[in-house]
């Protein structure tokens, strides 16, 4: 037909056509860019004003992915408000979302084979339509993750902590931290020294459960660190056997040892039933007088070493004792209580204590976990698989030689982060099923007489404030993303700057997660492939680095059981497909 009138709305979108005689029209609008609903609208004018519906305005989100022949069959998917819409690009590499209203988008491209730059766009349109184009590069897989090869079972990974640190409820803040944020669920629990019964002559009234006697050892002052520690934990969720009780330093003379700080302690052979009854009547009181719960032992710490950490103690002697206390537990009607050993400091050490501690059936039928302890500063292995057990290792560390016996701590607090990092990432791809780090915070510690400065979390002595250390982040990249009953899974990488790379499966919860690091300056791009593992959409990604603290960063499209993923240079990277609860 014949253009009677045009007008141009204004701000708010309004318009009018004044002076139009009587008669039939339709009335059509037009922008560049701009669809509109309907597409036109008829209206009569009779004798007076006439009015018509509004008019929808919708714009269209298009681009071209490059070369055609890359971006060919490319999915793209948009995401907005309350809207999620996928295209596939054109022979030519063409693709366009239309009619969407005005508001924020983002649009991620995938394909098989391929990675995208940049990986995502994000669009506004308000008044006119938008362009996001991207560029295809064929990808060359350099992760595989394959859930068909199936390794240990994670049992849990965490800390050693010091429950003389307990300073009336000070120490709260601190394990706060390390139960939320760092996320540890195995807590090595450690009284300093083994002085706590001070007299031989209490031995039979301990061992008879006298109530009085009990009571008087028991509920000493300094026995309420232990209790007040294990306490909160439980409150905290950390409970049964997520809790190791084991003990450190002198023992007293009466039992063989110095007493003091700095002189060799040992436990005099023949005494091996009152050890066993100072034991056992320890963890009676505190688990059937105070109520608590945990369910590991660990009587004794690195008996093979210097008689000052513990009490030096030959492997013979270990099993006398471990059968003692067995037998002492019993008698006392403490059930449920399983031995974890022989932390002894020396890996190559252990072989004589482990096997001592299988040739005895009661006590290899109370240990379900061959702990050891390593500062190498290597990447160490268990030791010979035996049935029914597994190996943890409940002690280690980068070497830091200024982090104790009153040194100044760490010279440099990341390289201490990514040190201690390597080697945890290392000790689970070769095998443990849980590594406690130590340790949790900065304590003093009697068998040192010194404070010790590895801690996760610093210890402002005045002011009574914990401050959490890089190391509590990057060990948070494995503790978040490794838990108990997580299956660790094929992960072969050739990524020359990730020295190496732990993926784990929980076939109960369906939770995949991969965990390694950039060692290099510059970032790097991370192909993947998954086999033999449930679909996954996306990814989530965690990075610790210098300047990052578990930060998450953009998602990561999966497709077709490919994703590719930038990491920053030195970093600590993790990726799960059940993003961490904010």
């Amino acid at each position: 037909g014949t253009t009677v009138s045009t007008a141009t709305a204004d701000a708010n979108g309004n318009y009018s056509f004044t002076g139009v005689a009587d008669g039939a029209y339709s009335v059509t609008l037009a922008k560049t860019g701009i669809a509109f609903t309907p597409t036109s609208q008829s209206v009569t004018v009779d004798g007076g004003n006439a009015t018509i519906a509004a008019f929808a305005a919708t714009a269209t989100i298009s681009g071209t992915i490059s070369p055609a022949a890359s971006g060919a069959g490319t999915l793209l998917v948009l995401n907005g408000p309350n809207l999620t819409l996928s295209k596939t690009a054109d022979s030519s590499g063409n693709y366009s979302f239309t009619e969407l209203q005005p508001g924020s988008y983002t649009v991620t491209p995938s394909k098989t084979g391929y990675t995208f730059t940049p990986t995502s766009r994000s669009v506004t349109i308000s008044s006119q339509s938008a362009t996001a184009n991207f560029t295809a590069f064929a990808s060359t897989t350099n992760l595989s993750v394959n859930g068909a090869q199936q390794f240990q079972t994670i049992d849990g990974m965490g800390v050693n902590i010091n429950v003389n640190s307990w300073n009336n409820g000070q120490l709260k803040p601190a394990l706060d931290f390390l139960v939320a944020t760092n996320g540890s669920t195995l807590f090595r629990v450690v009284r300093d020294p083994m002085d706590w019964v001070a007299s031989e002559t209490l031995i039979p009234a301990l061992h008879a459960l006298d109530p009085t006697i009990l009571q008087q050892v028991y509920e000493a002052p300094k026995m309420q660190d232990l209790w007040n520690t294990i306490g909160y934990l439980n409150q905290k969720g950390i409970r049964g056997g997520q809790i190791v009780l084991n003990f450190m330093g002198w023992t007293p003379a009466w039992l063989g040892g110095s007493g003091s700080f700095g002189v060799a302690s040992h436990i005099t052979q023949g005494k091996e039933p009152e050890f066993a009854t100072m034991v056992a009547s320890l963890v009676y009181y505190g688990r059937t007088v105070k109520g608590l719960d945990f369910t590991y032992l660990s009587p004794l710490n690195e008996e093979d070493w210097d008689c000052l950490e513990g009490p030096c103690v030959s492997s013979t002697q270990y099993r006398i004792i471990l059968h003692e206390l067995a037998g002492e537990l019993n008698s006392m009607g403490v059930a449920n209580v399983r031995f974890v050993g022989p932390e002894t400091a020396i890996i190559g050490v252990s072989v004589s204590y482990v096997f001592e501690m299988l040739l005895d059936s009661t006590v290899a039928g109370l240990t379900d976990h061959l702990a050891l302890h390593d500062y190498s500063n290597v990447p160490v292995s268990p030791g010979t698989a035996y049935p029914g057990k597994n190996y943890w290792l409940t002690e280690t560390s980068a070497v830091c030689s200024t982090c104790d016996e009153g040194g100044g701590g760490p010279p440099n607090e990341w390289i201490f982060a990514t040190q201690t990092y390597d080697l945890t990432l290392s000790d689970v791809k070769n095998g443990f099923a849980a590594v406690l780090i130590w340790d949790g915070y900065d304590s003093f510690w009697y068998h040192h007489n010194a404070w010790d400065l590895a801690g996760f979390l610093g210890y402002d002595r005045i002011a009574g404030l914990y401050t959490p250390r890089k190391r509590a982040y990057a060990n948070a990249q494995l503790n978040r993303f490794i838990a108990p009953g997580d299956i660790v899974i094929g992960a072969s990488e050739s990524i020359g700057s990730v020295p190496s790379i732990v993926a784990v499966y929980n076939p109960a919860t369906g939770k995949v997660a991969i965990v390694g690091r950039n060692s290099g300056s510059s970032p790097i791009t991370i192909n993947g492939q998954f086999s033999n593992l449930p679909v996954m959409s996306t990814l989530a990604l965690y990075e610790t680095s210098a300047t990052d603290n578990l930060s998450r960063k953009g998602d990561v499209v999966v497709a077709g059981g490919t994703f590719a993923v930038q990491i920053s240079a030195d970093a600590i990277f993790s990726l799960t497909n059940q993003p961490l609860a904010e």
